[in-house]
């Protein structure tokens, strides 16, 4: 596995770490937590904020959709403060891969089979809330856009509900509501509470049965419930920072047929 150094921060130290710059979104319990992530989690603060990272590995997805079946491929992640592009290349005939960009002013959301101009149902909830993509939230402190480097820019309004047991140990769950376009999918962020290193995000989007013509159709018809779930583990030092070197995209829907697919990811480079 080769890490290299990343480079110095491109945007003042100032504006991390310091509680009166989160602003008035982002109350004293929830500044603690992010406080906490960005001086005990991450290292140093020199070194927090870089103009681009690269980060690139091995991925492989499995599903439970029509059957079960598995590809393995490649991925690569760049970032920037204000630029996200994931690419997830597996070059099967019925499953190409996933692009997920966000350049600065608007998204694109590749097509998993380009011949037929066919999304992914991972694809299809990107494009749906592309907000994830926009407030650079996707790969969690991978992405050099994490939007709790900068609060104060992002203007997110960001709560905390205490400490909840999640995946068997105690985490922080900080609320993200971005300024703009988030629409009802809710956004949760954990924390491990003895480490304060951000361990998973939560997307939950949900609505309520459609009515049908009739009372016995109607009762035929089940909520809709699509959930991602980014869990990121197996942190080591690259450079001076602390970062994952694995992560797992869960994503599900629950209606009247069941969906799943994992997407799991080994980070081989980070430049």
């Amino acid at each position: 596995m080769i890490f290299r150094k990343t480079r110095p921060a491109a945007i003042p130290i100032l504006l991390f770490g310091l509680v009166p710059m989160l602003g008035a979104q982002v109350p004293p319990a929830a500044t603690r937590v992010i406080n906490s992530h960005l001086d005990e989690a991450l290292g140093n603060s020199e070194f927090r904020s870089v103009e681009r990272r690269a980060v690139r590995g091995v991925g492989r997805v499995e599903t439970r959709q029509a059957g079960k079946g598995a590809l393995n491929g490649n991925f690569t992640m760049d970032t920037s403060p204000a630029i996200t592009r994931l690419r997830v290349e597996f070059g099967a005939t019925n499953y190409d891969g996933e692009t997920f960009e966000f350049d600065g002013a608007k998204t694109t959301i590749g097509f998993s089979q380009p011949k037929l101009s066919r999304r992914s149902a991972l694809g299809i909830f990107m494009a749906d809330n592309d907000v994830i993509l926009r407030e650079g939230l996707l790969g969690g402190v991978l992405n050099a856009g994490w939007p709790l480097l900068d609060v104060s820019r992002r203007q997110a309004k960001i709560d905390t509900d205490g400490v909840k047991n999640f995946d068997g140990r105690s985490h922080y769950r900080l609320r993200y509501r971005a300024k703009s376009r988030q629409g009802d999918l809710d956004i949760a962020l954990y924390f491990d509470a003895r480490t304060y290193r951000h361990t998973a995000t939560v997307y939950n989007w949900s609505r309520a049965q459609n009515l049908g013509p009739t009372i016995v159709s109607s009762s035929q018809e089940s909520d809709v419930h699509l959930r991602l779930e980014e869990r990121f583990g197996d942190f080591e030092p690259v450079g001076r920072l602390i970062l994952p070197t694995t992560w797992t995209m869960d994503y599900s829907e629950s209606a009247n047929q069941s969906v799943f697919w994992r997407y799991t990811f080994k980070v081989s480079r980070i430049e």
